[in-house]
């Protein structure tokens, strides 16, 4: 978490750890591993996998900022 802005901490933790998970298990983490992960390794894999560069195309772009702001959009 050190790793990311302070903007960015907050908007994690802002986040439920029911998003986090479905958000990591969508992503490719093992579900039985996240699902068995406490709020504070949610929240330090979750900022790692932020993190981690990824290759897009133009689309996968477009949705993932799409999803972003359904994600801002739900939790005001």
């Amino acid at each position: 978490m050190d790793a990311l802005t302070p903007e960015q901490q907050a908007e994690i933790k802002k986040l439920s750890s029911e998003r986090i998970r479905a958000k990591l298990v969508k992503a490719g983490y093992d579900e039985d591993t996240v699902f068995a992960f406490d709020r504070q390794q949610l929240l330090d894999t979750f900022a790692a996998f932020t993190l981690k560069p990824v290759e897009t195309t133009a689309s996968d772009a477009e949705l993932r900022g799409r999803e972003i702001d359904e994600d801002n959009r739900s939790s005001n």
